[in-house]
């Protein structure tokens, strides 16, 4: 039986945890990452005003974006999660690519290779509520932000 991953957890020592979400309302869409260390203290967060897509290419965008920040910042080992199921089995390999999001996804595994090590898992809504509130700050963003 599988566990439900409900809840945010902190990540081992050594690693950090992004989070991250995609949201689409009335055309516009936006993503919302936060990057937690091993005591959930705030690292990063950004929230942003992607313009227009479809939602699995919002949440591909909102997982690109937060391995950018991740990057920026210098992780080398990194757990990533988002609510987003078929993207996180898109981005495991698990899943084939839809053709709509391939170069983004080529674009996440490029950047992927630059971690030492990571993890990618699929977490309930329940437990990415603060990537999701990001997202509604991004959608109230004018203009557009990556």
């Amino acid at each position: 039986m599988e566990r439900l991953n409900t809840r945010w957890s902190a990540p081992p020592p050594s690693w950090l945890k992004l989070n991250f979400d995609g949201t689409t309302r009335s055309g516009v869409v936006a993503g919302g990452e936060i990057i937690r260390d091993i005591l959930g203290d705030l690292i990063l967060a950004y929230a942003g005003n992607f313009g227009s897509a479809l939602s699995n290419t919002v949440e591909a965008l909102a997982l690109f974006s937060g391995l950018k920040l991740a990057l920026d910042i210098n992780a080398k080992r990194l757990i990533i999660e988002g609510d987003s199921k078929l993207i996180i089995e898109v981005a495991k390999g698990v899943l084939g690519i839809s053709w709509m999001i391939s170069n983004i996804l080529k674009d996440i595994w490029s950047m992927i290779v630059w971690l030492e090590e990571f993890q990618i898992q699929h977490i309930y809504r329940e437990g990415n509520l603060v990537a999701d509130s990001l997202t509604a700050a991004g959608l109230e963003m004018k203009g557009m932000r990556c």
